[in-house]
């Protein structure tokens, strides 16, 4: 080989390693189950933790998580006697609000669920008229709305939706209504576009059996939106409700039974540990 260059080639194989860290998201698509056992399951798997989504969520709401506020109302309970003494245990009228474990005690208006998107989860709700009332677009879960007894008639939703293109409505689903007597309505067409859904609930024999009240305005008969799906208990009467009560298919039912019915991927957090 003398006299001759000898070329020695190395090859060098460079490996990259690329680690990708997933980001937690809440999931909007997931139905709520039909199994109220199921549920809490469900909420932990598709509601997460502020540490694990900072970054996906608004900057404002991160910063507001970081100052929490604890509110206890100290208002004595009203007597239900004098006329025009109804007072709001609550009012809710900011958009993007979660409440849960929370107690309202009232007679007549109760808490006034005004505007934007809420979420209900574990709550109790007493009255006796409009106990639920306002233009809010909500979801409750697993919250018992209990009709106060004494009256001659209850409601236990009054919704103010006044217009078609209006994005708002109630929708309750996995919730008890409670009480005695058949004298209770689900909801009042208090605004001619009213919404409310009851989904997966039960209804004890408090709730008459029509369910729901145009309050003596027959021209909002087909305006108001009133669904049912798949609830029970001896309240839940389908075969006699009031003629513009909608029966909800699965397909009609969906978008009253997941988060996406607020928007809450995009800001539901869990409740904080006290």
């Amino acid at each position: 080989m003398a006299g001759k260059d000898t070329i020695f080639v190395v090859e060098t194989i460079v490996l990259t390693i690329l680690l990708f860290i997933p980001r937690v998201f809440s999931d909007d698509s997931a139905a709520i189950p039909a199994d109220k056992l199921q549920l809490n399951s469900w909420f932990d798997a598709n509601v997460k933790p502020l540490d694990a989504r900072k970054d996906d969520l608004d900057p404002a709401l991160v910063a507001a998580e970081a100052n929490k506020t604890i509110i206890k109302n100290s208002a004595p309970r009203p007597d239900g006697k004098r006329e025009l003494a109804q007072a709001a245990a609550l009012r809710t009228g900011g958009d993007k609000a979660s409440l849960y474990n929370c107690k309202m005690f009232g007679f007549q208006d109760t808490f006034c669920d005004d505007s934007g998107k809420h979420f209900f989860k574990d709550c109790y709700i007493e009255g006796t008229v409009d106990f639920i009332f306002g233009n809010g677009k909500s979801l409750y879960l697993n919250t018992e709305m209990h009709v106060i007894p004494g009256e001659a008639m209850a409601m236990v939703t009054a919704h103010a939706r006044a217009a078609d293109n209006v994005d708002s409505g109630y929708s309750f689903v996995h919730c008890t209504v409670t009480g005695t007597g058949k004298t209770a309505y689900l909801g009042r067409a208090w605004k001619p576009f009213s919404k409310v859904v009851f989904s997966y609930s039960d209804l004890s024999d408090v709730v008459h059996p029509e369910g729901w009240s145009d309050f003596g305005k027959k021209e909002f008969d087909s305006s108001v939106y009133y669904g049912e799906y798949n609830n029970k208990g001896a309240g839940a009467t389908p075969e006699r409700r009031v003629g513009y009560v909608k029966k909800l298919s699965d397909e009609e039912a969906k978008p009253f039974i997941s988060l996406a019915y607020i928007e809450g991927s995009k800001w539901l957090l869990p409740p904080i540990t006290l």
